[in-house]
């Protein structure tokens, strides 16, 4: 459930001006931040630790949304995972 507030495919920025946007598909809502998150250079890692199905997912920016010039690695050199 989204807040009321929320539209899909229409962008929120935060107070610190990063982005999001929402998608309905079914009864579920996806959330997605305006950077690529890319996890590739971890896939021998990743197959080492059991993930066999590595998937390349991309869904359309809202056409009023530019994206932004980043990657993100998922807090993956943070100690988190």
């Amino acid at each position: 459930m989204l807040s009321g507030e929320v539209k899909t495919c229409l962008p929120v920025v935060s107070p610190k001006d990063e982005s999001l946007w929402a998608v309905k598909y079914d009864r579920t809502y996806w959330l997605y931040a305006n950077w690529e998150v890319d996890l590739y250079k971890y896939r021998d890692a990743l197959a080492r630790a059991g993930y066999v199905v590595f998937a390349d997912l991309r869904e359309p920016l809202p056409k009023d949304l530019p994206r932004r010039e980043r990657t993100s690695h998922f807090n993956w050199d943070v100690g988190l995972l």
